[in-house]
């Protein structure tokens, strides 16, 4: 990965209900979803799944070029969204 981009991440894990999604962007994936399963960093959605013994895997992924950052990112990001809700 090239540092003159960021990645943009789609996240899953398998509960009893179903699936779950998280999205997010990072230059550093495989550090950001060290982060999320470790239960002591990532956000607080994928923290309060991880406290209940689920781990996160990588869906997918998008390079985003960051001098295109800001509304094309944001509109990779909603996308991602409305795809995995």
């Amino acid at each position: 990965m090239s540092f003159d981009t960021r990645t943009l991440y789609v996240l899953t894990c398998h509960t009893p209900h179903g699936s779950i999604f998280y999205v997010g962007a990072t230059r550093n994936l495989r550090r950001r979803l060290c982060e999320h399963n470790s239960g002591a960093g990532g956000s607080a959605w994928t923290r309060h799944w991880r406290r209940r013994g689920h781990v996160w895997r990588v869906a997918t992924t998008e390079q985003v070029p960051l001098s295109t950052a800001g509304l094309h990112e944001d509109m990779h990001t909603l996308n991602l969204v409305r795809m995995y809700g």
